[in-house]
């Protein structure tokens, strides 16, 4: 078997193919072992990672969120406060849409129309899965 002709060809003429690769194909770069190409990529990735730029605030300091100024303890609780507080406030603007929702959807009329609505929806999910079988 010929390595300039290659495989399908020597395939196409009844020759058996051989697990040695042919001298024409052996021409390629020296495979490493998997943990030194491993390492060297982990390397890498460390390097470029040192050299990233770091975020600054407005006054160069390093931190964005929390500024050099003052105690850090009192800029976490402070940012703490904050994010139960914005928390707090949106949860009861979604109670008092569902509180709303609610009353709209207790009406008989609208009620009549919802539930004929899920009903056909329903009926169609079904048909679906019964055409899908």
């Amino acid at each position: 078997m010929a390595g300039s002709r290659g495989l399908s060809s020597d395939l196409a003429q009844g020759a058996r193919p051989s697990m040695a690769p042919a001298a024409a194909d052996a021409a390629g770069p020296p495979v490493q072992p998997a943990s030194t190409t491993c390492t060297a990529r982990s390397a890498e990735a460390s390097a470029k990672a040192i050299e990233r730029p770091t975020a600054r605030g407005p006054g160069g300091e390093r931190g964005v969120v929390l500024h050099g100024d003052g105690s850090t303890a009192r800029q976490v609780f402070f940012l703490g406060v904050l994010d139960v507080l914005i928390g707090v406030v949106y949860w009861f603007a979604v109670v008092a849409v569902a509180a709303r929702l609610r009353a709209v959807l207790a009406r008989p009329k609208i009620r009549h129309r919802w539930e004929l609505t899920t009903g056909w929806l329903f009926i169609a999910i079904g048909i679906g899965v019964a055409a899908a079988f």
